[in-house]
């Protein structure tokens, strides 16, 4: 039966899929939201869950790849936050797998889920940056963080002279004012303690609704412990390591001998490295409010669509 549906699917639905996983799951906009939305709209209907993983597994590759320099450095400092902050989703995934499912088949619990999205972006987006300590300019994470964090080592140390000019000697360092609030690290993933951690993963919680966007979620949870936009970023991205590589290796036997589904894979596999790149590349902190915008504008529609047509409009 599944083997039959998968084949049945014309190629370029699968391309179609696979582009909308690889090009969403990066960017804050819930890549299963509009998973479900293209769904309804082609009128795809399919038994498990094997799509959803496959293309899971797709953008796991990507993030794998875009950000393979910075796994091989700091893996060891990022493996305790990364395994802290994936706990809670993945125990309130279990506990609420019967009622998470039946929302995914609820438009209107994506249409809210959209507008909760947007609500976030649009505080991350007006949340203000920090500040260079040496010139009051906004601090240039977001290029660094692409291609590595050794901008971020020099940037504290900038921090460090300016606090010891301050404090009086080397031996005294004052902190800045509206330092973030992550464990002797300034703003940097790898720097991450326990209970930060922690508190991002409980913003990853709310991303099991649909029309929440996970990395959305992770990202505006890095920025309320005090990670800069950049890194908090990063650490969303990375977060679907643990978060998605464990669900793909329970289903990879049961992808044997599925093309389609390993079409899709590949195609979400492209596209979500290069989002990841032109994400992290274009400025997230700019761009948190458009992608807010955009949610709301989705939220808003499904909504409406779902009013109008209790009402008997549609």
């Amino acid at each position: 039966m599944c083997s039959f549906v998968w084949y049945a699917l014309p190629v370029v639905t699968v391309v179609l899929l696979g582009l909308v996983q690889g090009a969403t799951e990066f960017v804050p906009v819930s890549s299963s939201g509009h998973l479900v939305l293209l769904q309804w709209l082609l009128g795809v209907h399919r038994p498990g869950v094997l799509l959803e993983v496959a293309l899971h597994g797709g953008t796991l590759v990507a993030v794998m790849a875009a950000l393979a320099g910075r796994i091989r450095r700091d893996w060891r400092r990022l493996l305790l936050p990364l395994a802290v902050a994936s706990v809670p989703a993945a125990a309130a995934g279990l506990v609420l797998r019967p009622l998470l499912e039946r929302a995914f088949d609820a438009p209107v619990a994506l249409g809210l889920g959209w507008l909760a999205t947007g609500a976030g972006l649009r505080w991350a987006g007006a949340a203000k940056p920090q500040q260079d300590m040496d010139s009051g300019r906004p601090a240039a994470s977001d290029g660094a963080t692409a291609g590595g964090w050794p901008a971020k080592a020099a940037k504290l140390s900038r921090l460090a002279a300016v606090g010891q000019r301050a404090g009086g000697g080397p031996g005294r360092t004052a902190p800045p004012q509206g330092a973030a609030s992550v464990r002797a690290g300034g703003g940097t993933a790898a720097s991450l303690g326990i209970r930060e951690a922690l508190v991002i993963g409980l913003f990853q919680v709310v991303a099991l609704v649909p029309g929440v966007s996970r990395s959305g979620a992770a990202l505006v949870g890095g920025l309320a412990v005090g990670l800069e936009a950049g890194e908090a970023a990063a650490f969303a991205f990375l977060l679907a390591v643990p978060t998605v590589g464990g669900a793909t290796l329970l289903e990879l036997p049961a992808m044997r001998g599925e093309g389609s589904l390993w079409l899709g894979a590949g195609v979400a596999a492209l596209a979500g490295a290069a989002a990841i790149r032109l994400f992290l590349r274009a400025g997230v902190q700019e761009r948190l409010s458009r992608f807010g915008a955009y949610c709301t504008a989705l939220g808003l529609g499904i909504v409406a669509a779902v009013a109008l047509h209790a009402l008997g409009f549609v």
